[in-house]
């Protein structure tokens, strides 16, 4: 790990105040022991709550390195290395970058007994300085107006939340699933077929789940980029990535090949001008001040396409998992795709004081639902299916319907309504 913090400039960064930085020649490393209990492992959401505790301490910014390292013994053959990094210094595609470095001065150290690595080629305050300069342009300005009026207007997605919203630090939770490999082929199947991207597709029918849940047709997505257009700044570690803010649109009547051409065109569109930063925009929009939710966007969508699992790096490592647990942020919930070979494993990320882990499991079969109508039903209007699986719809429109299973004593006319019934009663009995 020292030699990880020497290689990138980006660990060895404090910040003095918002306007100024410094790159220590050298830094120490934060390396702390504990244990964990072995059942934990199979238990990803009570392993993500436990990480918690680690992961929840605040970092000193004037002090480098901005990367801590727990090593959790689970037992002789077990241990869980966990890594925590603010998020100032890092990305996604860095933790990418760290873990392959890491893997390779593992190896020179333990079979070579020293590593002699080069350092890449820009550091992460090259790019800082050229972002500065950039912002000083013509260009950029005009890329500025085209966001500004490309959100004007947007409006903050109510989802139906089981509770209140308060102004109190998230609790963050976890969810995983998987999609069948079955379902992928068919999507991929769907996106050949209007030249698209599964990427697209996934988001489209994320997208449209939301639509029906809260029957908004005007809101947004919050969709991180990796924001490394320069090809040199590939291997460099540091806060590349930035919030795209993917504003959708339905009417009723759409059909899916229209909603995935309106949104490939525009997704295709807003790529021009990712360079902009969110924190940029969001200020000139004039937003109304809420304490309990972003301001622009409370829902976010992630196909993270680096490493998921480390297995087949290297001989010594072979075996071992990687697992990433996303901190921080305001947002109600995100759904993270992670693209692995024969399936998709799927996170929904969300925020316990807001919704029950049954809601949300209810939204992902939902979204299942949509995944399947898009697949099968491409002519059909987005209004017409249900949103409910077979179990479920048995459930509602034909369990809860069998009263004379509740009481069968009471028989219940064939040839009236609820609401007739009631209003029979109120005559009998008006002053009850």
């Amino acid at each position: 790990f020292q030699a990880l913090i020497s290689r990138h400039a980006a660990l060895r960064t404090r910040f003095i105040s918002l306007e100024q930085a410094y790159v220590e020649e050298t830094s120490p490393l934060d390396l702390r022991f504990a244990t964990l209990e072995p059942a934990l492992m199979d238990d990803l959401p009570q392993l993500y709550e436990t990480l918690q505790q680690y992961t929840n301490e605040t970092f000193d910014l004037s002090r480098a390195s901005l990367l801590r390292v727990h090593v959790l013994r689970v037992s002789s053959q077990l241990q869980v290395i966990l890594w925590v990094m603010h998020h100032i210094v890092s990305d996604g595609k860095s933790l990418d970058i760290l873990i392959r470095d890491w893997v390779h001065i593992y190896q020179a150290l333990k079979h070579q007994g020293f590593y002699l690595g080069y350092k890449p080629e820009l550091e992460y305050h090259d790019y800082v300085y050229w972002q500065r300069e950039k912002m000083q342009t013509e260009t950029h300005q005009r890329k500025v107006a085209y966001w500004v009026e490309a959100l004007t207007g947007a409006q903050g997605l109510d989802f139906p939340t089981d509770f209140p919203r308060q102004n109190r630090v998230p609790q963050f939770k976890v969810i995983e699933f998987a999609l069948s490999a079955e379902r992928i082929t068919s999507l991929e199947k769907l996106a050949k077929r209007h030249q698209t991207t599964l990427n697209l597709i996934l988001l489209a029918s994320y997208a449209l789940t939301l639509y029906r849940y809260t029957q908004q047709t005007d809101f947004v997505i919050g969709v991180p980029m990796l924001g490394r257009e320069d090809e040199r700044l590939a291997e460099v570690v540091g806060f590349f990535i930035d919030t795209l803010p993917f504003r959708v649109f339905f009417k009723p009547e759409d059909t899916v090949p229209e909603v995935l051409e309106r949104m490939h065109r525009h997704f295709s569109e807003i790529l021009l001008y990712q360079d902009i930063p969110l924190a940029e925009i969001v200020p000139k929009l004039n937003l109304p001040r809420d304490l309990t939710r972003e301001p622009l966007f409370q829902v976010g969508y992630v196909y993270q396409s680096y490493i998921e699992q480390l297995t087949a790096v290297t001989e010594d490592f072979s075996g071992t998992r990687l697992w990433s647990f996303p901190g921080g942020g305001q947002l109600d919930f995100s759904l993270i795709i992670y693209p692995q070979a024969g399936n998709f494993k799927i996170v929904l990320h969300y925020n316990g004081h807001l919704c029950q882990e049954s809601t949300l499991r209810q939204f992902l079969r939902s979204w299942e639902e949509v995944l399947a109508f898009i697949t099968l039903s491409e002519p059909a209007s987005i209004s017409h299916f249900s949103l409910l699986d077979g179990a479920s719809y048995q459930k509602i429109v034909y369990d809860w319907n069998r009263t004379e299973a509740l009481d069968s004593n009471v028989a219940y006319p064939k040839d009236q309504t609820i609401h007739g019934l009631f209003e029979a009663q109120v005559r009998k009995t008006p002053d009850q």
